[in-house]
């Protein structure tokens, strides 16, 4: 199959445009830095190519093609600037609470948001498939990968604990009405209470759950870093467990994607900085 070029080059194309702005080859020539014999020369091949250029009492002149051949010329360098100066895209994925607590007010410090345009993408379903499916390039958060085409760097600890209200508590000490977080195994549920009873309400969204615990609805298992400001505030309590673990919270990204290395070391160098982890 026979591959159409254009009649005039990009560089012809431009004289033209040059010729509308200057009006004259001595104007020409001197934004070229080139003798005018120099332009004329190139002028008459053009005018051998396309029927842009005529030469009346020895100037050149374009012609209505002409002219609209130099106007699509500064169009063409006015979109092409345009699309050199746009700002490189990023997708951040990473939890809805995460992103709410400690990423967005931080992206400005993460990132130079002069040359990176974001996308901050927010899941409570993990954030391992929009990185397979290429709908995220980069993203925080806890666990390890499945897929072996993820790559994980864990640098922070991130403390789980049992979350309440004083008013919700027992005479026993132990809170009624679990509320499970889909994100949780629900064995270890099982394991704290060595109760066979269903969760009370299960829900996918740390904000919902917390709403919920507030209300004296039950109580729940969540990362401390969700609740810190409710704790202090002693609007809610949150204990350790001894069958509660750690969890490791790092940037994943996929290992084809060799792109965005700056910024997954920048996330690493931020991330290392956040107390997830409960005082004391």
């Amino acid at each position: 199959m026979q591959v159409s070029s254009f009649p005039l080059s990009s560089d012809d194309a431009t004289l033209l445009l040059m010729l509308k702005r200057f009006r004259t080859l001595e104007g020409i020539a001197k934004n070229y830095q080139r003798d005018t014999s120099v332009i004329s020369r190139r002028f008459k091949d053009i005018s051998f190519k396309a029927a842009v250029l005529v030469k009346e009492e020895g100037q050149w002149k374009l012609t209505d093609l002409g002219l609209e051949m130099a106007n699509w010329a500064q169009e063409s360098i006015q979109q092409q600037q345009a699309i050199m100066s746009q700002k490189q895209l990023i997708r951040i994925a990473t939890t809805r609470q995460f992103a709410a607590l400690k990423l967005a007010p931080s992206l400005a410090s993460i990132l130079d948001l002069t040359k990176y345009r974001v996308e901050l993408l927010t899941t409570d379903e993990g954030v391992e498939s929009l990185l397979l499916s290429d709908k995220a390039d980069i993203a925080l958060d806890c666990g390890a990968p499945y897929s072996p085409d993820i790559a994980f760097k864990s640098v922070a600890k991130e403390d789980m604990g049992i979350v309440c209200t004083k008013q919700s508590l027992k005479l026993s000490g132990r809170p009624e009405n679990y509320i499970h977080y889909e994100r949780n195994s629900l064995n270890l549920y099982f394991e704290i209470t060595q109760s066979l009873q269903h969760p009370f309400i299960t829900c996918n969204d740390i904000s919902s759950i917390k709403s919920l615990i507030l209300a004296h609805q039950g109580w729940s298992i969540l990362p401390f870093y969700t609740v810190d400001e409710l704790v202090r505030g002693k609007k809610l309590i949150w204990q350790s467990h001894s069958k509660i673990k750690q969890l490791q919270f790092g940037v994943l990204w996929p290992r084809k994607n060799k792109r965005f290395e700056v910024v997954v070391d920048r996330c690493l160098e931020w991330l290392k900085k956040q107390n997830l982890q409960a005082r004391g």
